[in-house]
């Protein structure tokens, strides 16, 4: 069981999590990139075809002081459409921390892409 402190923290961060799904720009954002990639991005990765139902931050906005960071809450090229299933998968299986560097690395190559162009 999580002690007080961790609690604490969680439930903060979880506060500034809805201060961003609850914004205007956020739910404009989310269903323009939504709008943009209908399907799951990692099941078309594995050759899998699945309507995508959420949108997730390739790189999370919060930093590791619990700060928001705006800019990467609204980057639209951090974002990915996601199914269900590879959401969960991506925040919750024990091997969910190394997807979700693989797909950091991914934003990161992505970006540096763009800048060199």
């Amino acid at each position: 069981m999580k002690n007080s402190t961790d609690n604490k923290k969680y439930l903060e961060n979880k506060k500034k999590r809805r201060e961003i799904y609850n914004s205007k720009e956020w739910i404009h954002l989310s269903r323009l990139k939504r709008q943009d990639q209908p399907l799951c991005e990692m099941c078309l990765k594995n050759d899998r075809v699945t309507p995508s139902n959420q949108v997730h931050h390739i790189k999370s906005f919060l930093t590791k002081e619990g700060n928001i960071d705006y800019d990467l809450a609204y980057d639209y090229n951090n974002l990915m459409s996601l199914c269900t299933d590879c959401h969960v998968m991506i925040h919750c299986h024990n091997d969910g921390r190394k997807k979700r560097k693989v797909w950091e690395d991914y934003y990161e190559e992505k970006n540096n892409l763009k800048k060199n162009d």
